[in-house]
């Protein structure tokens, strides 16, 4: 049975009329994501990233575009609506450019299995410069009635003077993005967390030039 309580609760916060008892906030990555969209307050980690990449988000407004199925679509604002809500794998994002330097925000949602992942890319003349991924496992009611913790994990990378990702912090996290004791995980799902980004241009992302006007 597909889960779909957190996509509710975000529609719930866009004004959808649901009933009381649905209407319960979920502090999930995604939205809280969407919240921050519709009140213009972006999320701590994005005004951090910005800084580090060198965009002032105050002077530079972001475009959007969602992938419900395999071609992007253009959005004029995500908090007023995203195709492919209906399915459970959905892409977007959104992207600010000042002069060379490009900030992308991704979001990944694989909500069969409860899975939500962002990625920001800082790039200059096209270039990736600096990669962070935060992948969030959301709470699950298990069979037995009990309910399985979320958790997050981010990573963040820069690519060093021969051209190489090099990973400069790791560390399990909450939604807010802040450090959590690690969750008990076996070798192998504790291996799978761990990887190395494979993009090095705007090229790689495959994302609409449209984009960047």
């Amino acid at each position: 049975m597909k889960r779909w309580l957190p996509l509710l609760m975000v529609l719930a916060g866009l004004g959808c009329s649901i009933s009381s008892a649905q209407t319960a906030p979920l502090k999930d990555p995604f939205g809280q994501y969407l919240e921050g969209i519709k009140s213009n307050h972006p999320e701590a980690a994005l005004v951090r990233f910005a800084q580090e990449c060198g965009i002032d988000l105050k002077t530079v407004s972001p475009r959007y575009a969602d992938l419900p199925d395999n071609t992007w679509i253009l959005v004029k604002d995500l908090a007023k609506g995203i195709h492919g809500l209906q399915t459970d794998f959905f892409v977007t994002v959104a992207v600010w450019k000042q002069q060379d330097r490009i900030l992308v925000e991704m979001w990944e949602m694989q909500l069969d299995v409860e899975n939500e992942t962002r990625t920001f890319y800082c790039l200059g003349q096209r270039m990736i410069k600096t990669v962070e991924s935060s992948e969030w496992m959301l709470p699950e009611v298990l069979q037995n009635g009990k309910k399985k913790p979320g958790w997050g994990y981010k990573q963040h990378w820069n690519v060093n003077a021969a051209g190489k990702f090099e990973r400069t912090f790791y560390d399990f996290v909450d939604f807010a993005g802040e450090p959590i004791v690690p969750p008990k995980l076996d070798e192998k799902s504790r291996r799978s967390l761990e990887w190395t980004p494979k993009v090095r241009t705007w090229a790689d992302l495959k994302l609409p030039e449209a984009l960047l006007r």
